[in-house]
């Protein structure tokens, strides 16, 4: 995800009723959910009212709670970096199913799981949780090396 724009996305979500995507509550710039070896970078990310960027495990999701079938997926988002990107305005309003759970508005929100996730943002930029780790999996990942 390189050189996008996610400005003011506060709208009703308009996803297909039952899906998973229906589930997002507004004010998402990003969405990142069981993602794996994804770099996010080089975006603007502004004026969202619940969160800029979020990254969580399938698991944590309103769709896990509300879905009784088993996924033939591994729910965690792993090796992810999230660097260098610009944010504005986010979190200023965030939505009721956040406050809820006692998750402030902010530029990024990190459920906890997952193994080898990285952020390297400016100090200003609002995390929760506050301490992020900054080392990513996907900084070690030598793609050359294991395409054949």
């Amino acid at each position: 995800m390189v050189g996008n724009r996610s400005w003011e996305n506060n709208h009703e979500n308009f996803g297909k009723p039952g899906s998973t995507v229906s589930l997002l509550p507004p004010g998402l710039g990003m969405f990142l959910m069981a993602a794996d070896h994804t770099e996010v970078t080089q975006n603007q990310i502004f004026g969202n009212d619940s969160q800029g960027i979020q990254m969580i495990s399938f698991l944590t999701s309103q769709a896990a709670a509300r879905r009784k079938i088993e996924y033939d997926i591994e729910p965690n988002a792993d090796n992810n970096l999230i660097h260098a990107n610009l944010y504005r305005d986010n979190g200023r309003h965030p939505a009721k199913t956040y406050l809820d759970q006692n998750i402030p508005g902010g530029d990024i929100a990190w459920d906890g799981t997952g193994i080898g996730n990285g952020w390297q943002e400016a100090p200003a930029v609002k995390t929760f949780p506050p301490e992020l780790p900054k080392q990513s999996g996907l900084e070690r990942v030598n793609f050359t090396a294991t395409e054949k």
